[in-house]
């Protein structure tokens, strides 16, 4: 199964994985929001803590999901909250050392590695 994970942010980071196997991972600032293309079997979006952000950036936020459900569909999306995923996950061990550089792409590893376990089963 093939995972997308998308830590929303002002900097935006992603991870693919297929199975357990990273196979892509980055980052692009939200005010280029991107939507990664090609075929995912789920796909995971930390729903990001409004707090202290204003209008606008709520606004990005929401229109950012609502171009992955569009693209992907309702079905393949989840929209997730760090307390979900954080718990059990925020120490899950990550690929060799300096391979994910920064916090966004380390914990869209890791929720994608939470989605797998939850909706694939480990």
């Amino acid at each position: 199964m093939k995972i997308l994970a998308v830590d929303l942010g002002e900097t935006t980071g992603y991870c693919i994985l297929q199975d357990y196997a990273m196979v892509e991972h980055g980052i692009f600032p939200m005010a280029l929001l991107r939507v990664l293309l090609g075929e995912a079997d789920l796909v995971i979006i930390e729903r990001p803590a409004y707090i202290g952000a204003g209008a606008r950036i709520q606004e990005e936020y929401s229109e950012a999901i609502g171009r992955y459900r569009q693209e992907y569909g309702d079905k393949k999306v989840k929209v997730v909250r760090p307390a979900d995923w954080m718990p059990r996950f925020s120490h899950h061990p990550l690929p060799e050392r300096g391979v994910l550089k920064t916090q966004h792409e380390k914990d869209a590893y890791r929720m994608a590695q939470w989605a797998h376990d939850k909706f694939v089963g480990a």
